[in-house]
């Protein structure tokens, strides 16, 4: 993946850390970020300085072995959407076994399906469900997804680089 600012005062690059210590195979070079396939482990993770990513290691969760107690992230309640209630629904909408916490998730191991989905009209929604629907069986459906020209306005030309099955159509 090139192009990521280690440098940026934003602190989400402190994900890597966390899912090195998941068990994912990163390499972090000049040129970018190289990631492998990997096996990953379900851990405690205080999302607290990395609030943003909550959804997607709440979706990453799902996908790890064992469990995964996400906390720390009762800012989520209060941004674009309820991000904590969205992810619950969206991930057991998929199939997944979701127990929600005051500022967090429970997501333990299971295997995703696909499922219509609500974005709720917000860019992390968005990207972080079509992470899950790139792991599930079968067919995913997000609804409003224009939300993510907020802040992402290529995303679905770069998913489609990563080979990622992606149609978009207007409604």
């Amino acid at each position: 993946i090139p192009g990521v600012d280690f440098d940026d005062c934003q602190s989400d690059r402190l994900v890597l850390n966390v899912l090195k210590d998941m068990g994912a195979d990163i390499e972090i070079g000049r040129d970018g970020v190289r990631v492998r396939h990997s096996q990953l482990i379900g851990q405690a993770i205080d999302c607290n300085d990395f609030i943003d990513q909550f959804m997607l290691l709440a979706v990453v969760g799902a996908v790890a072995e064992g469990t995964t107690i996400l906390t720390g992230a009762e800012a989520c309640r209060h941004k674009e959407c309820d991000r904590i209630a969205a992810m619950e629904e969206s991930l057991t909408a998929m199939g997944a076994s979701v127990e929600s916490l005051p500022d967090g998730l429970i997501v333990h191991h299971s295997a995703l399906r696909g499922a219509t989905l609500s974005s709720r009209r917000d860019h992390r929604m968005v990207m972080s469900m079509t992470c899950a629907a790139m792991a599930a069986m079968g067919e995913t459906t997000i609804t409003d997804i224009g939300c993510v020209e907020k802040t992402f306005p290529d995303f679905v030309d770069e998913m489609k680089s990563l080979g990622c099955d992606l149609t978009t159509t207007e409604v």
